[in-house]
C-alpha cells in the first residue's frame, strides 16, 4: 500500500517547485535584461555621440559655405577673366591672387580650385601636392541643380587625404547663369578626432567609425580603418533598422547607424550617414562573467529560499493542526466547552475588509473630483465664450462710428446688416449646435464686416462640400480661427492676404480647414499654454475652440496647427460626424 504524502510534504514540494521555476525564470530575465541593457546603453551612447558628430561636421561644412560666399559672392570679375581670351597662366594667376588675398585658414583647407569649361585652376594654401577629382564627376556635378555637393576624397602626396566639396558659381543678376564650380579641399584631420570620440570611451580596441553617402553607391567619405568594406545586403538591412548584429569574415559585429540629419537638412544635396562598428565578443565579454555571478547568487538564494519554504510550510500548518486537534477533542468529549473558539476573524480577513473599504472611498473621491473639475472647466469655457461676442461688438461699433463720419448711409446700412446677421447666427437662441451652412454664413458675415474695416487687406476663397451643409456642428468654432488669421497673420504685411476656408467629410469625421498666406509663426511654441494666452499667438478664442470641441466630441478631436514663419498658417479642426442634436441641448 502506497504511503500518502503528508500535507506538509505537499506544501513543501509545491513551494520548492514554485521556487525552482521562479529562480530559473529570474536568472533568465536578469540575463536578458542585462544583455538588452548593454545593447541599449551602447547604442544610446554611440547615437548620442553620432548626433554630436553631426553638429561638429556641420560646422566644418559650413566653413565651405562661408568661404564660398567670401570668395565668389561677387563673381563677375572671375567670369570676365575666365571667359576672356587670356592665356591659361593668366587665368591661373587671377585665381591664385583671389585666394591669397582672402588669407584662408590653412588648417581647414589644403587647396581651393575653380573648374571652368574642363579646365582646373587651383591654389594650394601650404605648398602641398594634392590630387584633383576626376573630370567625369565634375562635369556630372556641374549639370546638377545648384547647391553644395560632395565630390570625392582625394590623396595628398604627404599621406593626408582631403574631402572635396563643390559649389556652383554663377554670374550676377539680371543675366544670371552658372558657369563653373568652386572646389574646396577639406583636411581629413578635421573629422578624424570627432570620429575617434565616437567609440573611444567604450575601451574597445577593435571599434571604429566611418562616414558614407546613402545614395551614391554607399561611397565611404572617411573611415578610421583602411579598407572598410560592407556587402551591399548589409546596407539594405541598415535602411530598415539602425542597430544590426551580423557577421563579416566569420567575425560577429554590431553595427550602429545614424543619419546625419542636421547636415542633410541644411544641405539638401548631401545624404551623409555615420556608422560605428563594435566587436560583439569584446562588448559582451563582461556579460559572460556576469552570467556566472548570477548563477552563483541564484544557487545561494535557492538554498535560502528552500529553508524559508520549510519554515513557511510549518507556520501555515500550525493553525491547521490546532483545528484538527480541536476536532479530535470534539469527537472524543462531545462537549462544546472543551473546544477553543474558532469562528473569530483573523488579521488577513480584517485587512481585506479594510482594503476594500479604502478602495471604495478612493473611487468615490476620484469620481467627485472629476465631476467638480469637469463642471469647473465647463463654467470657465462658458465664461470665455461669453467674452468673444462683446469683444467683437466693441470693435465693430468703432468701425460703424468711423464709417458714419467718412462714408454714406449705404455702407453703414450694409455693415449694420452684416453685424445683425452675425449676432443672430452666433446667439441662435442660446443653442450650442447649429448647421454647418449656418456656421459658414456666420463666418461670411464676419468677413464682410472685416472687409469693410480693411478693404484691401485680404480676399477669401471657399471650398465647402455641399453634402455636409445640413450636418450640425458646435457653434462658433470657425470665426475665432478666421479672426486670428486676419489679426495676427496679416499684420504689417506688404502684400494682399488670402484666406482659404474648406469643409469636407472623412469617414466618420468632419474636417474644417482655415489656411492663410500670412506671417506664420514657430510651430514649436506651446500655442495653448497659459503664458501664451495674452501675447498674440493664440488668445482665449483659439483655446476656447479647442477645449469646447474636446469636451463635446472627445479628446482625440480638436484643433491642430501647421505653421512656418513667413509661409503662412493652416488650422485643421476635426469633429465627429454625429446625428443632428436637439437645438435645445
Amino acid at each position: 500500500m502506497n504511503k500518502k504524502i503528508s500535507l506538509r510534504g505537499r506544501i513543501l514540494f509545491s513551494l520548492v517547485g514554485i521556487l525552482l521555476i521562479s529562480t530559473f525564470l529570474m536568472l533568465f530575465v536578469i540575463r536578458e535584461i542585462s544583455k538588452n541593457k548593454i545593447e541599449n546603453e551602447s547604442q544610446e551612447n554611440i547615437v548620442e555621440r553620432h548626433e554630436q558628430f553631426d553638429s561638429a561636421f556641420l560646422n566644418i561644412i559650413n566653413r565651405v559655405t562661408y568661404t564660398n560666399l567670401y570668395l565668389f559672392d561677387n563673381s563677375q570679375d572671375l567670369y570676365d577673366e575666365l571667359s576672356s581670351n587670356s592665356s591659361y597662366d593668366s587665368k591661373q594667376t587671377f585665381v591664385e591672387n583671389l585666394v591669397q588675398e582672402a588669407s584662408l585658414d590653412e588648417d581647414t583647407f589644403g587647396k581651393i580650385g575653380v573648374y571652368y569649361q574642363q579646365d582646373m585652376f587651383t591654389t594650394t594654401l601650404n605648398n602641398e601636392l594634392i590630387s584633383d577629382p576626376g573630370m567625369v564627376e565634375l562635369e556630372k556635378t556641374l549639370n546638377e541643380p545648384e547647391g553644395l555637393y560632395y565630390i570625392e576624397t582625394v590623396n595628398g602626396y604627404d599621406g593626408q587625404n582631403f574631402l572635396v566639396f563643390a559649389q556652383h558659381i554663377s554670374t550676377m543678376y539680371p543675366n544670371r547663369q552658372i558657369f563653373g564650380l568652386a572646389l574646396f579641399y577639406l583636411h581629413e584631420s578635421l573629422i578624424n578626432d570627432s570620429l575617434l570620440l565616437l567609440t573611444s570611451e567604450l575601451n574597445l580596441d577593435e571599434a571604429y567609425s566611418f562616414v558614407y553617402t546613402e545614395t551614391n553607391n554607399h561611397k565611404i567619405i572617411y573611415s578610421l580603418q583602411e579598407g572598410t568594406y560592407f556587402p551591399s545586403e548589409i546596407y539594405q538591412n541598415l535602411n530598415e533598422k539602425y542597430f544590426l548584429i551580423t557577421e563579416i569574415d566569420n567575425e560577429k559585429i554590431i553595427i550602429i547607424k545614424t543619419d546625419l540629419s542636421e547636415i542633410n537638412t541644411t544641405y539638401n544635396n548631401l545624404d551623409f550617414a555615420v556608422i560605428s562598428v563594435l566587436s560583439y565578443d569584446i562588448l559582451f565579454a563582461d556579460f559572460l562573467q556576469l552570467n556566472q555571478y548570477i548563477l552563483a547568487v541564484g544557487l545561494v538564494s535557492f538554498v535560502f529560499l528552500l529553508f524559508l519554504a520549510s519554515r513557511t510550510s510549518e507556520r501555515i500548518l500550525k493553525p491547521v493542526r490546532k483545528l484538527i486537534e480541536n476536532l479530535r477533542l470534539f469527537k472524543k468529549y462531545r462537549k462544546k466547552e472543551n473546544l477553543s473558539i474558532l469562528n473569530e476573524k483573523d488579521e488577513i480577513y480584517e485587512l481585506e475588509q479594510t482594503y476594500n473599504q479604502m478602495i471604495e472611498e478612493i473611487i468615490r473621491l476620484i469620481d467627485e473630483n472629476n465631476t467638480e473639475m469637469e463642471n469647473k472647466r465647463k463654467l470657465e469655457l462658458y465664461a470665455l465664450q461669453m467674452q468673444i461676442n462683446p469683444h467683437f461688438l466693441y470693435n465693430t461699433l468703432d468701425t460703424i462710428a468711423w464709417l458714419a463720419k467718412l462714408k454714406n448711409e449705404k455702407d453703414i446700412e450694409h455693415l449694420v446688416l452684416s453685424l445683425a446677421k452675425f449676432f443672430r447666427l452666433s446667439l441662435h437662441k442660446g443653442d450650442k449646435f447649429i448647421k454647418i451652412k449656418e456656421e459658414i454664413d456666420l463666418v461670411k458675415s464676419f468677413l464682410e464686416i472685416e472687409k469693410m474695416r480693411f478693404p484691401e487687406l485680404f480676399e477669401v476663397e471657399y471650398d465647402i462640400n455641399e453634402n455636409i451643409l445640413e450636418v450640425e456642428t458646435l457653434k462658433l468654432i470657425l470665426q475665432p480661427i478666421v479672426e486670428n488669421a486676419i489679426k495676427h497673420g496679416f499684420s504689417n504685411i506688404d502684400y494682399k492676404g488670402k484666406i482659404f476656408i474648406r469643409a469636407y467629410s472623412k469617414l466618420e469625421e468632419i474636417i474644417f480647414e482655415v489656411e492663410d498666406n500670412g506671417l506664420g509663426f514657430d510651430p514649436d511654441e506651446e500655442i495653448f499654454a497659459e503664458n501664451k494666452l495674452y501675447n498674440g499667438l493664440g488668445g482665449y478664442g483659439l483655446k476656447n475652440v479647442d477645449e469646447r470641441i474636446k469636451l463635446e466630441y472627445g479628446r482625440e478631436n480638436g484643433v491642430n496647427i501647421i505653421s512656418e514663419v513667413n509661409k503662412g498658417t493652416k488650422v485643421v479642426i476635426k469633429i465627429k460626424k454625429t446625428q443632428n442634436k436637439s437645438l435645445s441641448t
